[in-house]
């Protein structure tokens, strides 16, 4: 029991950063073991560019192949994807069990993947991008990339009903 206890409080410690270097410790930038799946913090505050009428901003708490939810002070939103041209994001990402600003450096840009690639957390500070569908050269420079460095989504580009763009940014 104690020694149980003891290994759950050094796994907290490295989690946190306390027992590592920095605010990082614990974190997988891509998940390489799984091979085609790259995880990504979702900073918490997302604003939809709608293909016509105004842009709504909030936090996104669901996403699916045919609509997205924003919710803020105390609402939620359901927009149809085919009234969506973009979404950008911006604000605090969620990577130690604590709000973290999100400075992005660099862009990566995944193209033409299908919408149903971008699978959102529960909750909705990380989410997982299939790269299936990436070239496996591609997909392979992609994870070398990304690995044991944090990425956060900086934009989605809705291209079609069933394809986007997502651009996705080292955070520092």
């Amino acid at each position: 029991m104690k020694k149980t206890i003891l290994q759950g409080s050094v796994l907290a410690l490295l989690w946190l950063g306390v027992a590592n270097e920095g605010h990082w410790a614990g974190w997988q930038g891509s998940a390489r073991s799984q091979g085609t799946v790259l995880e990504v913090a979702v900073p918490d505050k997302a604003t939809v560019t709608r293909k016509q009428g105004a842009s709504l901003t909030g936090q996104l708490t669901a996403f699916n192949q045919t609509s997205l939810t924003l919710s803020a002070g105390g609402y939620s939103e359901k927009v149809p994807l085919t009234q969506v041209q973009a979404i950008a994001f911006e604000g605090d990402v969620w990577i130690t069990g604590k709000p973290l600003p999100s400075k992005f450096r660099g862009s990566k840009i995944l193209p033409d993947l299908p919408i149903q690639a971008l699978k959102l957390g529960n909750p909705p500070r990380k989410a997982t991008i299939a790269l299936a569908t990436m070239s496996p050269q591609g997909r392979e420079r992609l994870l070398e990339d990304t690995q044991n460095k944090p990425h956060g989504v900086k934009k989605i580009l809705l291209n079609s009903s069933a394809k986007m763009t997502i651009h996705i940014g080292e955070i520092e």
